[in-house]
């Protein structure tokens, strides 16, 4: 006697973070649903029989706002029997990277980049806003306070790097004192002892 089991309708979610061209966070995509039930949310859907949960919200994240994403990481799995009132899904939710301007299409009538200031949570249909309290929770301080300059360069939060500054500026200041006094039998000054002193400095920063 053949068992069909009676699981959960699985779907992935995508939180995906927007970057400009010098890799600096903008915010994230939320879309306008065209169906049922009608409101903001994150973009996402159905994964297909033979399909990976991976692959899925790749093809979701491309087909709804036109993107090109990179996962990033798992956020986590959603179940709850009630989160989605037509009936029980389980959601897999990624967190993706991706660069560009997002436009609505498929299930998504608009697509919009949102600053993590201006979400406003209890607005989003589903259970969206509670991942996104997920999201906030992990990621927010993060996000705000990281200075990106170009891909490949220190980020340190701001006032780190002014500080290292101050510092460095501060310190150098006392080095060209005592370097200074340093004169050499003909009386000049060791100028590439100089240098390299501060060389040293700003590698270090």
């Amino acid at each position: 006697m053949s068992f069909t089991p009676k699981t959960p309708y699985l779907t992935t979610d995508g939180i995906v973070e927007i970057y400009n061209d010098l890799d600096k966070f903008q915010g994230i995509v939320l879309i306008q649903r065209k169906n049922n039930p009608l409101g903001l949310a994150l973009p996402g859907g159905f994964v297909d029989i033979g399909e990976s949960v991976e692959n899925a919200v790749v093809r979701e994240m491309k087909e709804e706002i036109s993107l090109n994403v990179e996962i990033e990481e798992l956020l986590g799995v959603y179940s709850n029997p009630n989160r989605d009132k037509r009936f029980h899904t389980a959601s897999v939710v990624y967190i993706c990277k991706a660069y560009g301007e997002p436009i609505g299409a498929d299930d998504a009538k608009e697509a919009q980049v949102v600053k993590l200031d201006d979400l406003i949570l209890d607005k989003l249909v589903f259970d969206h806003g509670d991942i996104l309290k997920d999201y906030l929770k992990k990621y927010y301080k993060k996000k705000k306070h990281s200075i990106r300059y170009y891909p490949g360069i220190r980020t340190e939060p701001w006032y780190k790097y002014l500080f290292i500054v101050i510092y460095n500026i501060y310190k150098n200041f006392f080095n060209i004192q005592q370097i200074l006094w340093n004169i050499d039998g003909k009386g000049s000054i060791d100028v590439e002892r100089y240098f390299q002193q501060t060389s040293t400095n700003v590698t270090n920063v």
